[in-house]
């Protein structure tokens, strides 16, 4: 008789990924050959909104009306990771670093069978949309864990034009 226990179904540890880089570009391109191209990569934005003057009919007072938010564009994230294996669940987020709230999120799948192997991804992201300048943080996460973050500081500058006579 053996006193051995079976812990068989208590062993089952999940390891995540090692994230080996993360940089956010304006392109990332793969050439035939599988190499990765990596253009534009930044840490800030600048944001042009108008401001813009208008006279109130019924005052006759001046209010300052401030476009509000913008895009950041379009940019792309270069992901390098090891320690793949079939269906690890990655969420991306860009984050604001003030409110500490997500401004976009969205979840990939990854797919690899080995735990060696560098998996690269280029990942086209969708326009960001920011309402206010400050710090904000692209971060890649797996089980509410951040495994890497690319640090964006957004700044905004205002320019004035002509407002509209009602």
């Amino acid at each position: 008789m053996s006193n051995a226990v079976d812990n068989s179904d208590r062993c089952s540890v999940s390891v995540k990924p090692i994230l080996q880089a993360l940089v956010l570009a304006e392109k990332v391109t793969t050439l035939a050959d599988g190499r990765k191209i990596i253009i534009g990569t930044f840490t800030g934005v600048v944001l042009r909104l108008r401001r813009r003057t208008e006279v109130a009919e019924a005052k006759d007072e001046e209010q300052t009306v401030t476009v509000q938010g913008g895009e950041t564009g379009a940019p792309w994230a270069y992901l390098c990771l090891t320690g793949v294996v079939n269906n690890t669940k990655l969420e991306l987020q860009f984050v604001s670093l003030k409110k500490n709230a997500p401004v976009f999120r969205t979840e990939i799948t990854l797919v690899g069978n080995s735990r060696v192997r560098s998996v690269e991804l280029e990942i086209p992201l969708p326009h960001i949309r920011v309402t206010e300048p400050g710090g904000y943080a692209f971060d890649v996460v797996c089980d509410g864990e951040i495994l890497g973050s690319w640090r964006v500081e957004v700044e905004v500058i205002y320019e004035e034009s002509e407002g509209t006579e009602p």
